[in-house]
């Protein structure tokens, strides 16, 4: 058996050249007292370093550790029985003294990817109330969790499941990225070990945002909700939204949010800035310029942003002598 896994020192150097040189000697040695078929051994230690590779270049290197560790420690009974099929009643005595280290292999990885906080014990959407999300993107879009311990410490989320389960079929991969083909509600349940949640997603895919170019307001006048609409592929009204109106100059104008989830755009000094509008992957830009009362433009000096309340009836006719700009000339 020894000469078998020695035969196969190729493929363990595309291990360590993506796998840090300790975990993936490990996982060998540990394939090699179990007694595990070299061929079986090899497709699994394949699989987990080519999906180590990619994780790493996603996720980072730490991130990748852990999830090859995980799925090393899932793929143990598979190993086992593996070895008991293959091996001599030596073999299988030998075996047996190795079961309760497999067995105690699992809490000891999580004691260590956990550190010194609790033990997983709730999972909640991170894009929402904790059984609820709207999806307005048209693009894929990866779904988050927060794993807490039962102090409420956040643990990491590496190894949280998700599948589809009922309602609109919209394609869910084992990772959380969703793709919300069609509007409708539908069901993932996300899982972490023997932890599970149910989500309701609700997929509200947004095609355009449509929005006024240019937008006057004026300091302590009235409020306003800020004018926008966002459409489906049918030039539909959206009404279940979720995503970020951001004013580039707070200086001069503010947004605030009612309890409602009203956004109320408030004039808070006399210039211009940008607003911008985002839903899902989709956005909007529009130019806000605010001014200041006055009651007569009269001494009014160029650049000046003011506001003066007119009133005439028909056949009236109003006139004011104003300052020549300098920009004219």
């Amino acid at each position: 058996m020894r000469a078998s896994f020695a035969s196969r020192a190729a493929a363990r150097v595309r291990a360590r050249s993506s796998v840090e040189d300790g975990i993936a000697s490990k996982v060998e040695c540990l394939l090699e007292a179990l007694g595990a078929d070299p061929a079986f051994a090899d497709a699994v230690l394949g699989d987990l370093t080519e999906e180590h590779a990619r994780r790493a270049a996603r996720d980072g290197a730490r991130t990748a550790r852990w999830w090859y560790v995980g799925e090393a420690l899932r793929s143990a009974p598979h190993l086992l029985a593996s070895a008991v099929r293959h091996a001599s009643w030596r073999r299988r005595a030998r075996l047996s003294a190795y079961i309760a280290a497999v067995l105690l292999a699992p809490a000891v990885a999580v004691i260590a990817l956990f550190g010194g906080n609790g033990l997983p014990a709730q999972l909640v959407a991170d894009m929402g109330s904790a059984a609820d999300i709207v999806v307005n993107n048209v693009r894929p879009v990866q779904l988050a969790m927060r794993v807490l311990d039962a102090a409420g410490h956040v643990l990491p989320d590496t190894g949280v499941r998700y599948r589809w389960s009922a309602g609109v079929p919209v394609p869910v991969s084992s990772t959380g990225v969703v793709t919300c083909t069609q509007p409708g509600d539908a069901t993932v349940h996300a899982s972490l070990g023997p932890l599970t949640t149910r989500l309701t997603l609700r997929c509200r895919p947004v095609l355009d945002v449509r929005a006024f170019r240019m937008l006057n307001i004026v300091v302590g006048g009235p409020v306003a909700e800020v004018p926008f609409l966002a459409v489906d592929a049918d030039g539909q009204r959206v009404t279940q939204l979720r995503g970020q109106i951001t004013v580039e100059d707070s200086s001069v104008a503010t947004v605030n949010v009612t309890a409602e989830g009203k956004q109320l755009l408030r004039a808070r000094a006399a210039g211009s800035t940008a607003l911008n509008v985002r839903i899902g992957d989709r956005d909007a830009h529009m130019e806000v310029h605010v001014y200041e009362r006055a009651s007569t433009p009269e001494g009014i000096r160029p650049g000046q942003h003011l506001a003066v309340p007119v009133q005439v009836r028909g056949g009236d006719m109003r006139q004011w002598r104003l300052a020549a700009s300098p920009e004219l000339y």
